[in-house]
């Protein structure tokens, strides 16, 4: 993954899970659009794009694309709490963000996904020591 990646996800990371506190995600659901801490959570995503970039407005149309993107998809997802299944809708709602991330990365550093670069050996044995530590351990504790 490029820089730009590893800082717009980090940003993610910041915006979505580092600064917003419980509270916050109650009262989106309570009062969806009308919530202040929705736009609360939007200022931290911009604020934490511009640090991370450092403040770089060269990214200017990227980090914008990527706060609005932020805004409809999480207003959808306020939407549809309730109606869908909460760890599917969690999901779906990251994923719609790495997209939008994918996205912008593409524009400012077009690449291609090259398979025999994504499955090495050394990302397969990240994978299964993660999986090992997860999952697996998991179900292995649950049997003992």
């Amino acid at each position: 993954m490029s820089v730009l990646g590893l800082k717009l996800v980090l940003a993610h990371v910041i915006g979505d899970f580092a600064f917003q506190p419980d509270k916050w995600v109650q009262d989106k659901i309570a009062r969806k659009q009308k919530s202040p801490y929705l736009y609360w959570h939007l200022l931290i995503h911009a604020l934490a794009l511009g640090l991370v970039l450092q403040f770089d407005f060269t990214y200017w149309k990227g980090m914008l694309m990527i706060v609005v993107s932020h805004y409809l998809i999480d207003l959808g997802k306020l939407y549809l709490t309730g109606k869908l299944n909460t760890r599917i809708l969690f999901f779906l709602d990251q994923l719609a963000h790495l997209i939008i991330i994918a996205v912008v990365i593409y524009i400012y550093e077009p690449y291609t996904l090259a398979m025999n670069e994504v499955v090495t050996p050394k990302i397969l044995l990240l994978t299964l020591a993660i999986l090992g530590v997860g999952p697996v351990s998991a179900v292995i504790m649950k049997v003992i």
